[in-house]
């Protein structure tokens, strides 16, 4: 698995801060408080838990992160805080694959969408239709087609547009296909800015990518 190998060799990828993604959710919650006075989130593809416990931190809450990497979940397990006042879970599982029933607040995912095939990001999208709380709220980030570290590498993938492989796949998105796309919640936020990405073997790589909030309707 290449998540399996990156994790192994490069341990924590980013650091150990949290990502731009984590620090404006948190921001936003704090400004516009969900209707639960617990809420529960679910981070899709956690990693090693640099936004879970960030989250938890800031936020109260309760936090399940889930990831199909075991040795991303080992450096979760293992870098889990001694005390929080939030309750934290770590779990193995594929996103594109959750149980069809539990339901959330708020659903978290940090630079997966661009990761994802034209078939997998349709079943994304249902997934969060199904798995958002009436009045839950989406938070995301996704490389935009103006990003400068990716935009244009490698092959492009034939019969899709800004769709790249270089190492791995990455679809990188247009404002107007986001709105699209997400167009079934109303976007509260759709901002693009720059993010300087540190990596754990010194470089630094220049992106620009989209943040993303959006509310389901009150209604199922």
């Amino acid at each position: 698995m290449h998540w399996d190998n990156e994790y192994k060799q490069q341990k924590h990828v980013w650091g150990k801060g949290p990502s731009e993604l984590a620090v404006f959710t948190a921001g936003y919650l704090k400004q516009h408080p969900p209707t639960a006075k617990t809420p529960s989130i679910i981070d899709l593809g956690c990693g090693y838990g640099r936004d879970v416990f960030y989250l938890a931190q800031n936020i109260r809450c309760s936090v399940l992160g889930i990831d199909v990497s075991p040795e991303a979940l080992n450096l979760a397990e293992g870098s889990r805080p001694e005390k929080s006042q939030n309750e934290i879970k770590f779990e193995q599982q594929d996103f594109l694959a959750l149980p069809a029933g539990n339901k959330y607040d708020v659903v978290f995912t940090s630079n997966i969408y661009h990761l994802l095939g034209p078939e997998e990001r349709v079943r994304f999208r249902d997934i969060i239709k199904s798995i958002l709380n009436p009045q839950g709220m989406l938070f995301m980030s996704v490389m935009s087609v103006r990003d400068p570290q990716h935009y244009g590498k490698g092959t492009p993938v034939a019969g899709e547009s800004n769709s790249f492989v270089d190492k791995v796949y990455l679809h990188l998105c247009s404002e107007e296909e986001l709105r699209e796309d997400f167009g079934f919640l109303s976007i509260k936020e759709l901002q693009e800015n720059p993010h300087n990405e540190p990596r754990a073997n010194g470089e630094t790589h220049h992106h620009l990518i989209w943040l993303l909030a959006g509310q389901k309707s009150a209604v199922n």
